[in-house]
Order: structure tokens, then C-alpha cells, then sequence
């Protein structure tokens, strides 16, 4: 988490001005906030269908190096 906060910080220093610099850490945090939530709720979903648990965790590591991928794409 601390390499995300830290790329966030400098993505968002060079990509929004001043005005819009509060808007864009907002929707970031609610982003990343949402995560617990949706994460949570997927995984309970699967669990009671009787999905073993491997599989629950190579779908999240799925996602996960999905969205690492998405930051060699990011444009400064």
C-alpha cells in the first residue's frame, strides 16, 4: 500500500492542477477505499457457493497483477 499512496501522490502532483487536485485525491481514496468492500463481498459470494478457497486466491492475485499492469500505462 505504501507504493501505491506514494505513485498516487506523485501521479496526481503532475497530472492536476491546483483546483483540481482535492477532486482527483477524493475519487483516488474512494477508489481504493471501495476495494475492502467489493473484495469482501466477492469472496463471500464465492465461499457460499462452495468455491474452494485456491481458486478464490488466484482470482485475486489475477486482479491483482491486472492492475499492476495498469501503472506501466499510466501517462505522465
Amino acid at each position: 500500500a505504501t507504493l501505491l499512496w506514494t505513485a498516487q501522490g506523485s501521479f496526481l502532483a503532475r497530472q492536476a492542477d491546483v483546483k483540481h487536485f482535492g477532486r482527483f485525491s477524493g475519487i483516488f481514496f474512494a477508489i481504493f477505499q471501495s476495494n475492502g468492500l467489493v473484495g469482501n463481498l466477492i469472496a463471500q459470494l464465492f465461499l457460499e457457493h462452495g468455491t474452494p478457497a485456491e481458486s478464490l486466491i488466484f482470482l485475486f492475485a489475477f486482479f491483482g497483477l491486472f492492475g499492476s499492469l495498469h501503472f506501466c500505462f499510466l501517462l505522465y
